[in-house]
Order: structure tokens, then sequence, then C-alpha cells
């Protein structure tokens, strides 16, 4: 799936070059970072060309899609992936939006609709998620999307700037599975 709409105005697409300078110019930003593992910051035009390339690679080992940048009215405003294993079964997701459009429902809405696809699409059993202890918002992203607190508390699972943050883990279960469809 290279393209999904998820509304009027928001949709999910593959990045591209010619997104680079509004692509950097919202990631290049520290409350990003801090709530992120592998972003780095300050966030360079070097990042951006790795970045596509390890989304491509990925997409390519997995066999479909598997990274999307999130768009308001076809400008990128974020990012949201799946990080494949040889689990098949399972996936974990992730994503950012830039600073100006958080608490506005967007992660919400974006978060649920690619839950459906990894469901129904790509036939996962399970999605879950990390976040920093810390990141209420993200906390209450997932838990309005149905996902779980499996736990609360995992000491020390990030190091961020030489510091060491609790993580949170969060899942979902296919819903079909517990109606007999796998």
């Amino acid at each position: 799936m290279k393209f999904i709409k998820i509304n009027k105005e928001l949709s999910l697409s593959p990045l591209t070059e010619s997104d680079f300078p509004i692509f950097i110019n919202r990631i290049n930003d520290y409350n990003v970072y801090k709530y992120t593992a592998k972003i780095p910051y300050p966030y360079t035009l070097k990042n951006a060309y790795e970045a596509l390339r390890f989304f491509a690679k990925r997409s390519k080992e997995f066999g479909q899609e598997t990274s999307w940048s999130i768009r308001m009215n076809s400008e990128v405003i974020g990012g949201f992936g799946f990080k494949t294993s040889d689990d098949l079964n399972e996936t974990e997701c992730g994503y950012w939006l830039a600073y100006e459009f958080w608490n506005q429902g967007i992660m919400t809405k974006v978060l649920d609709k690619m839950s459906d696809i990894a469901f129904t699409t790509y036939k996962f059993k399970r999605i879950f998620a990390y976040t920093f202890e810390e990141n209420i918002s993200s906390s209450r992203v997932l838990e309005k999307c149905n996902f779980k607190l499996k736990d609360p508390c995992i000491k020390g699972y990030y190091n961020k700037d030489g510091k060491k943050h609790n993580g949170m883990l969060y899942e979902k279960v296919n819903p079909l599975i517990w109606v007999g469809f796998f």
C-alpha cells in the first residue's frame, strides 16, 4: 500500500526527495527528538537520504511498503512505520508528528487506520509499540486506539543523551484471531 487516505485532509504515502525541505524542517525539532528512539538531532540532509535508503531497503525485504510520511493536504507533517522482524506474525509500530500538530487528534486517527491495515492487509496477529515513560501524549494515543499496557515500566529501556529513560510497552492483538479467522 503506497497511498493511504485517512480523511479529506490526512493521508500517508512514502517519503520522497522532493519532501526533504519541509520534512527536515519539521523533524529537526528537539520536541520530536526527545521522544523518539532513533531520530537524530540536529537532523540533516544526509540523515534524510539515509532514511530514504533505509525505508526502501526495509520495504523491499518485506515485500510491501513499511514506512510512510503522514501528510496534511499533501504536506509532510510526520511519519509512521512498521518494523518487521523474522516473526511475521507481529510488528512494532513507530511514529512521530511535527510539534505544531501535537494534541489535535491526528496521530490517533493515523494509528487507528494503520492498526486496521496491519491486521486486515498485512495479516499481523499482534502490533506493539514502546514509548518513553514520560511521554503521556503517546500513551494516550495508544490507549485511545485500544492498545493495552503490557509492561508499565521497563527500567532504562532508552539511552538518550547519555541518560537512561524508562520505557513502556503497549500491544494490540488482532481481533480476528478470537473469531477464528486465523
